[in-house]
């Protein structure tokens, strides 16, 4: 049987949040924020915390969805680029004989025909559209699946995958404890940090930096399926 294993797409294969800046939320705000800002996975509380002034009421999370909805029918998602060497490990693991799967938020919540768009950028590089599976609980369909590692990059997604999974972490400012978080707002930052601590403590998951250590990682899970 082949080893299964499964990927988050956004921020994990495909570099999303450094163009929803770019092309999206930094237009939108008028502002200049760069990805190592993004330090909570609620960015409408980076931007109550770090841009106030450009707010006449605090940003909710309906309202950055709205704003992602109203402005990603240009290509956005059509357009978007792979992570560094994302493509190309991951179709080496399938020549290896893993089985991939691809695990996403994506929704009409925040995209107009996330489905039809999604399966559009996988075939453009050469993987699988039919292995992406659309949930708003990545730990359930890991089950379904018979999945037992994932690669992710939200914390709370983390945790509650690594309850009785394994997860390899893709570190960013969002959950990782940083020296800007003193930007954010007492609550939002308490609440960061308390989650962070519960990472760090879990045993199920393990913190990546690149595709060079998944890939590595991966291979360790496949050889002592007990621990990394």
């Amino acid at each position: 049987m082949k080893p299964k294993i499964a990927f988050d797409l956004d921020e994990v294969v495909v570099e999303m949040c450094g163009t929803a800046l770019k092309e999206i939320f930094n237009p939108y705000f008028n502002i200049n924020m760069s990805k190592k800002l993004w330090l909570s996975y609620h960015f409408e509380e980076v931007i109550n915390s770090l841009h106030p002034e450009k707010l006449e009421k605090p940003l909710t999370f309906h309202d950055f969805s709205r704003i992602l909805k109203e402005n990603s029918d240009n290509g956005f998602l059509e357009n978007l680029k792979p992570l560094d060497y994302s493509i190309e490990t991951i179709l080496k693991l399938e020549s290896e004989g893993f089985d991939v799967s691809y695990i996403t938020f994506r929704s009409t919540l925040f995209y107009n025909k996330p489905q039809e768009r999604t399966k559009y950028w996988l075939e453009q590089y050469g993987l699988n559209p039919d292995k992406v599976y659309f949930s708003q609980d990545k730990s359930k369909k890991m089950d379904e699946l018979g999945v037992k590692l994932m690669v992710e990059d939200m914390p709370h997604t983390a945790l509650k995958i690594a309850d009785d999974k394994k997860v390899l972490l893709f570190s960013y400012p969002w959950n990782t404890k940083t020296s800007e978080d003193q930007l954010l707002n007492k609550k939002t930052r308490a609440e960061k940090h308390e989650l962070i601590d519960m990472i760090e403590a879990d045993k199920n998951i393990t913190r990546v930096y690149d595709w060079k250590q998944i890939y590595n990682k991966i291979h360790e899970w496949k050889d002592n399926q007990i621990s990394f």
